[in-house]
């Protein structure tokens, strides 16, 4: 039997060594695999469109510094990339959509008994009161990437999860890479 020190697995993209930070755990409890080695918090940047719980829509610089992110490769034209962004810059300052963020489980439960199940607080609906649209992160990001022609037949109005499940699988994993951030849709 070997004596010598066990060696995590890494990942070298872009000149940047990756670790992994969870090699006991079990794949299926994986969020991400890989944290970038030394200080990354500063690394990663590039401009993120995001909204949190009761805020409002925002378009800033952000540090992409969580080591249980998973990153996805996206493809896009560069036209459809500057669509995506004018739209996004668009809807700044959008209020949060709590009944949508609420009414969605009820909506997913009921696509098991109706095939057909409408969203009555959906982004638009009149039942928000309100002159702008509302938004949940995943509301936001689906809404982007279908008026900018990137992904056209995703779930309207998704749950955060539901979404990433639809993207999974038509997109690529990908790592940030130093210096390639400022391309980074989501």
């Amino acid at each position: 039997m070997p004596t010598g020190k066990r060696i995590a697995p890494t990942l070298n993209v872009g000149g940047v060594v990756y670790k992994d930070v969870q090699v006991s755990v079990p794949q299926e409890t994986r969020v991400s695999r890989y944290a970038a080695s030394g200080d990354s918090a500063e690394e990663y940047k590039g401009m993120a469109a995001s909204i949190h719980w009761g805020g409002k829509v925002f378009m800033k610089e952000k540090s992409f510094s969580r080591s249980n992110w998973e990153f996805r490769k996206i493809e896009a034209t560069q036209n459809q990339i500057q669509t995506c962004m004018k739209w996004l810059t668009g809807h700044v300052d959008d209020g949060f959509n709590k009944m949508g963020f609420f009414y969605e489980p009820v909506k997913r439960v009921s696509r098991h008994y109706v095939s057909c199940v409408p969203n009555p607080f959906g982004p638009s609906s009149p039942l928000q009161f309100s002159k702008t649209p509302k938004w949940y992160c995943s509301e936001l990001c689906e809404a982007a990437l279908r008026e900018s022609g990137i992904m056209t037949d995703l779930t309207p109005s998704p749950h955060p999860q539901l979404f990433f499940e639809e993207i999974k699988h038509r997109t690529t994993p990908d790592a940030p890479i130093v210096g390639r951030n400022e391309h980074m849709l989501f």
